[in-house]
C-alpha cells in the first residue's frame, strides 16, 4: 500500500506535463514584458524621425512602417487580455477547449510581438 503511495506522489509531483492553462500564462507572462520594450522600440524610431530632418523619405517610410507593426503587435496583446473570459473549471470540457484555442491565438500573438521587435530593432 506505502509503495502505490509513493509511486502516485512521485508520478504527481515530477515529470508533470504543464496544464493548457499553465501553458497560457507561462506565454502570457513571457509576453506582458515585451509591451515596454514595444513601447520603447516605437519611442526610439519616432524620435530618429523627429530628430532627423533630413532623413530620406524611403528611409522614413521604412521605420513609420516598423512602428506600425509594433503598434499592431502591442495591440494584440491588449485586445487578448480585454477579452480573455474563460468560463468557469467547474466544465472541465469546456475550460480546456477554450483554453486551448486561447494558447493558439497567444501563441500567434508572441510570434507577433518577437518578430515585430526584431524588425523594428534592425534599424541599419
Amino acid at each position: 500500500m506505502m509503495v502505490i503511495l509513493l509511486v502516485g506522489v512521485l508520478a504527481s509531483c515530477g515529470g508533470k506535463e504543464k496544464s493548457v492553462y499553465e501553458q497560457v500564462m507561462e506565454i502570457h507572462d513571457e509576453v506582458m514584458p515585451k509591451m515596454n520594450d514595444i513601447y520603447k522600440m516605437r519611442k526610439s524610431l519616432q524620435d530618429s524621425i523627429a530628430n532627423t530632418p533630413d532623413m530620406p523619405e524611403g528611409r522614413k517610410k521604412e521605420f513609420e512602417q516598423k512602428i506600425l507593426r509594433l503598434d499592431s503587435a502591442g495591440n494584440s496583446m491588449m485586445v487578448w487580455m480585454r477579452e480573455f473570459n474563460p468560463p468557469d473549471q467547474k466544465d472541465e470540457a469546456a475550460f480546456k477547449k477554450y483554453m486551448e484555442i486561447e494558447l493558439f491565438k497567444l501563441k500567434k500573438m508572441k510570434e507577433e510581438v518577437m518578430n515585430a521587435l526584431k524588425a523594428a530593432d534592425d534599424k541599419k
